[in-house]
């Protein structure tokens, strides 16, 4: 079965555990104390894996213009409801292979690196690479860290050196926040964000 179809049929069946029916708290608290998140203004923002676009749309909402991006044909209604057009726009296909967008300013990641298939790790890096600006940044809300390997996946555990090494030594680890844990879900979780390495 194709991984699209794969996908479609977990949004269709509405099982999406990873859903948490609104924007991950982590960003919701974030972006009411600054909107920017840490950057020096709202900007462009790409949301690869953007399932039903609660985080698309929170980022949107603040003023973000956001690009939401998922695999899943079955999730463009509820996209294109959930994010104002004039703010956002909504793409149908693969998260690792989108090129004809951007730069953007800011990569958001929360539960995209965990569901891609382990050997496409170096291929989210490139993405990211490819669709930063110089000076944008990749927030990525590592999750479920400590799950282990042996369990499988997806979600597949990660921690902040899995994504260091899909980027590569181009990128450094600006901010981390701790292990933080959210109800309904086993594992903690990391907010991180990532910058180009000077030159």
């Amino acid at each position: 079965m194709p991984e699209s179809d794969a996908w479609n049929a977990r949004y269709e069946l509405g099982s999406i555990p990873w859903d948490l029916g609104r924007a991950h708290p982590e960003l919701e608290t974030r972006l009411a104390l600054d909107p920017s998140l840490g950057l020096a203004a709202v900007g462009t923002a790409l949301v690869p894996g953007a399932g039903t676009g609660h985080d698309a749309a929170a980022l949107a909402q603040a003023g973000w213009r956001v690009t939401a991006i998922d695999i899943a044909p079955a999730v463009e209604g509820a996209l294109l409801r959930r994010l104002e057009a004039d703010r956002a726009s909504v793409v149908i296909g693969d998260s690792l292979e989108i090129e004809n967008a951007g730069p953007f300013d800011l990569v958001f990641d929360h539960t995209f690196f965990c569901a891609i298939d382990l050997e496409n790790r170096p291929r989210f890096g490139t993405m990211v690479d490819r669709m930063l600006t110089r000076a944008g940044s990749l927030i990525s809300v590592v999750f479920p860290i400590g799950k282990p390997m042996s369990d499988g996946g997806p979600p597949w555990g990660f921690d902040t050196g899995d994504i260091a090494n899909a980027l590569g030594e181009g990128f450094v680890l600006e901010e981390e926040a701790g292990h933080m844990r959210l109800a309904g879900r086993r594992w903690p979780y990391a907010w991180t964000r990532w910058v180009r390495r000077s030159e």
